[in-house]
């Protein structure tokens, strides 16, 4: 990953990086290429979840982490090829 600097703050948003950058997730669909949709689900699952009063700081730094890793890193594959 280069030419990219993500400044991380919190554990959380830690984890959710590492996973993103891996894919590795089981509540969404995190494979290449980045859609519209799949960019949508991750946040509509957290606008649901505060809709719901159940959106916890964790939970949001870890899904905006996974979120961040996982177009940074899809992006970095694509500009590779």
């Amino acid at each position: 990953m280069s030419g990219y600097s993500v400044i991380i703050g919190s554990r959380p948003f830690r984890d959710g990086f590492g996973h993103g950058m891996t894919g590795a997730d089981a509540r969404f669909d995190l494979t290449p290429p980045i859609t519209e949709d799949r960019v949508v689900s991750v946040v509509q699952n957290l606008c649901e979840l505060a809709a719901e009063g159940e959106l916890t700081q964790e939970r949001m730094l870890y899904d905006t982490g996974l979120l961040t890793a996982w177009i940074i890193s899809a992006w970095d594959a694509m500009n590779r090829r």
